[in-house]
């Protein structure tokens, strides 16, 4: 019997460490990916940083393709977990403005997590272990329940700081359908969609107070959301304990 559970907890270690090696792989492309994105954009910035107009003319200037690089930022994002969101829309509001990079970053998002959604359904846990650690998701059971989970997913993606792309993940795993989740998600999404857009769009005006009140508030609401995220997740795992 001692054999056996030593063999076990080989086995165990041995797809943990491949889980952490795929995890790895997936941060350091995503990273890759999201800085030459961003230095492809930082060149003109820095070229037009004293005539913002002239850069939101530049990325005018690319029509459709322009709005489709947008969008596919934001599926990136959603889909390789570890790129931060809320850059992108910042970002989105800088270039477009407020209600164009709303529209942009809310298709975006759509898109994402439909993608996240099938590819769950398709390919299991071995799939979501690239991206998160399995205790991470077994500290959403609490979101199994069918009378409580709607609700409190709407909760979780309508307060900044929250995990948003783990309980995309995590849905994955529930019976859900797939039009009642992105409704949900694509409803809470949109108010921080909104403010962080607003704050990229002061920020291309040059209204820096008002770019640096948003983003104090951002980073505000951030940091509660992600502190009652823990508390929430311990409450219940005493709960179920």
């Amino acid at each position: 019997m001692t054999n056996y559970n030593q063999k076990i907890k080989k086995i165990e270690s041995k797809d943990e460490q491949a889980a952490k090696r795929k995890r790895r792989i997936v941060s350091i492309l995503g990273l890759l990916i999201f800085f030459i994105l961003s230095a492809a954009i930082a060149f003109p910035f820095i070229k037009f940083f004293k005539e913002p107009e002239m850069f939101q003319n530049w990325v005018a200037g690319f029509g459709m393709w322009g709005w489709l690089v947008c969008i596919s930022a934001m599926v990136l994002q959603i889909v390789v977990a570890i790129i931060p969101g809320g850059a992108m829309e910042i970002g989105a509001g800088y270039a477009f403005g407020t209600v164009e990079a709303t529209i942009l970053c809310t298709v975006g998002s759509i898109i994402g997590c439909a993608i996240v959604f099938w590819l769950v359904k398709a390919f299991g846990i071995k799939f979501v272990e690239a991206f998160f650690p399995i205790e991470k998701i077994q500290n959403l059971k609490f979101l199994q329940n069918e009378k409580k989970r709607d609700i409190l997913a709407f909760v979780i993606f309508l307060i900044p700081g929250m995990p948003k792309d783990l309980i995309s993940y995590f849905m994955g795993f529930t019976n859900i359908k797939l039009s009642r989740w992105l409704v949900i998600s694509t409803v809470a999404r949109i108010p921080a969609i909104i403010v962080s857009a607003m704050g990229g769009q002061a920020l291309g005006k040059g209204q820096y107070m008002a770019a640096v009140i948003v983003l104090v508030v951002i980073v505000a609401v951030s940091a509660v959301g992600t502190i009652g995220y823990k508390m929430l997740c311990n409450y219940h795992n005493k709960k179920q304990g």
